[in-house]
């Protein structure tokens, strides 16, 4: 497809939602499309031959991301400079992964420090495994229970989840994030508090629901239960913050994270090295970092036109900034992926999920990030598909998987079971981009909607670490596109500002606040809900 070379990305946009020889179904009778817009790299593959895309986007798409200079600022990331402008900080995930090759920022070399960490988180998950570390009973432990919230908690249950179809799970990992006590109830209900090791994720310590709640109620829990609860009890937490330290009336252990790692981006901090290697074994962990690597020094090394993680921001910016389309849903085929969708949206949403540019701008609402939310094919396909295909059209990654579990190879039914999966995961693909247009006016479907697939040969560890390090890459490329800041996050503090002085006010016998807001205060505190009807008497208590 050409157009002339003078035509700009707007103008391109608006000839896709125009013309009707730009439709999808047009655009796929290229039989090498396929070949073309198909890339592999960093252990993982990504077509794009389901985008809006031809060579002269592509090319405007990669001078805009030349342009914003997105892999000088990649690489600036990746070599610890300060590219987190707001809190003056570095952004060193990448560091996690690549404990044997020094990373220098203020004569420290981090990547080492890192490394130490995991070392220590791997000791010491083989003493518990070894039984050589046990509840104060003296009885080993049979379950780890992790305490921590948004980026403490989503990104490791999303990589537990998924390792669990493939590799030995010698400890369950179980999350406690919520404050609601029904959560509290639900997950002690099926613990034994004798056997039970709890992580307390938690950087600064003072959050709220981690630290003050659910904590609290575990201590009680474990003490109501006749335990020592420090011997149970393993914080993960920052450097100097209130629960860096050890005693006999406190925790067993400390493991620290740092201030360049931001929550979203710390799966391969302690925050998910210890927890992941008490439930598979520091290997399985190593494996992970390792295919966190590969795809690290594929987004760090690859040129533009090659590199999967830029590639797949720069189709986010063209379907959202260009095309108009609000949300991208992430449908993974593969059950042990359930949680990834979960994950990628805060990822993603929190990361670009800013209105003010970092050199103070501010986008204009056609601009701002897409939406991201998912849930697992073919469940989706039963809930909310029916919107996509003849409702609000979105943007699609679809993820599939190579080979079937272990157990299936030697099944006729396990291949056809994973090939029917396949099956469901090629045919969508095709409906959202061709459409549907012979039938009845209520079964039509218009199609044209954006579809990306991604693909993992297995669900190995390295395979994960693969898929963890490309959604990363991904985020923090859309985040350069856009000249924003996907490191920091200062919406989620305003709410938590907000929280503290509620909390005040009912800790009162009389309340400041007023409208909604104090009624449901006092309702909270009386026990009960009352509405003024329209005669202005009161009905009865709910």
């Amino acid at each position: 497809m050409q157009f002339s070379h003078d035509l700009s990305l707007k103008e391109l946009a608006g000839k896709i939602l125009t013309e009707p020889s730009l439709h999808m179904r047009f655009l796929l009778e290229d039989k090498t499309r396929c070949q073309q817009l198909f890339y592999q790299g960093g252990g993982i593959s990504l077509d794009l031959s389901r985008q809006h895309l031809w060579e002269d986007v592509i090319n405007l798409l990669l001078k805009k991301a030349n342009q914003a200079g997105v892999q000088e600022k990649f690489a600036a990331m990746m070599a610890g400079k300060r590219v987190n402008k707001s809190e003056n900080r570095a952004a060193l995930h990448s560091a996690a992964r690549n404990p044997d090759i020094p990373l220098l920022v203020n004569n420290q070399n981090i990547a080492r420090i890192l490394g130490d960490i995991h070392e220590k988180a791997f000791e010491f998950s083989n003493k518990v495994h070894e039984k050589k570390i046990c509840g104060s009973k003296g009885e080993p432990f049979s379950d780890v229970l992790l305490l921590g919230i948004g980026g403490s908690r989503l990104g490791t249950q999303a990589v537990y989840e998924a390792l669990s179809s493939r590799h030995k799970n010698l400890l369950p990992l179980h999350f406690l994030s919520t404050v609601d006590p029904n959560a509290f109830i639900a997950q002690t209900r099926k613990l034994n508090p004798d056997t039970t090791l709890v992580l307390v994720v938690s950087k600064s310590f003072t959050t709220r629901e981690v630290v003050d709640i659910n904590l609290s109620q575990i201590r009680n829990w474990l003490e109501n239960a006749g335990l020592r609860a420090s011997e149970h009890i393993v914080h993960i937490t920052g450097k100097g913050s209130p629960g860096d330290r050890i005693s006999e009336s406190f925790c067993l252990e400390v493991f620290n994270i740092f201030d360049f790692i931001g929550g979203r981006y710390s799966v391969t901090s302690a925050v998910g090295s210890l927890p992941l290697s008490l439930a598979f074994g520091p290997d399985v962990v190593k494996k992970l970092l390792a295919g966190c690597r590969e795809m690290d020094i594929h987004a760090a090394r690859s040129p533009a036109d090659q590199n999967l993680p830029l590639l797949a921001a720069l189709c986010d910016i063209w379907n959202g900034d260009y095309l108009g389309f609000p949300a991208f849903a992430m449908i993974p085929y593969s059950a042990p992926l359930r949680y990834f969708p979960a994950h990628m949206q805060q990822l993603y949403m929190e990361s670009l999920g800013k209105s003010l540019t970092i050199t103070g701008e501010t986008l204009p609402h056609d601009k701002l990030a897409m939406f991201c939310f998912g849930d697992t094919g073919t469940d989706a396909q039963h809930s909310f598909f029916q919107m996509l295909h003849q409702g609000r059209a979105l943007a699609m990654d679809l993820i599939g998987v190579l080979q079937p579990p272990p157990e299936c190879r030697q099944s006729a039914e396990g291949h056809k079971a994973h090939e029917e999966l396949w099956t469901h995961l090629l045919a969508q693909a095709d409906a959202f981009a061709l459409g549907r247009s012979e039938g009845r006016p209520e079964q039509l479907c218009s199609g044209n909607r954006p579809v990306s697939i991604i693909t993992l040969k297995n669900l190995m560890a390295e395979d994960i670490g693969r898929l963890l390090a490309f959604l990363e890459a991904r985020t923090v490329y859309a985040g350069f596109l856009k000249n924003l800041n996907p490191f920091d996050q200062f919406g989620v503090e305003n709410g938590k500002l907000m929280a503290t002085e509620l909390r005040r006010n009912f800790s009162k016998s009389s309340f400041s606040s007023t409208g909604t807001t104090g009624f449901y205060l006092k309702a909270l505190k009386d026990g009960y809900l009352t509405f003024p009807n329209q005669n202005g008497t009161q009905d009865p208590p709910m």
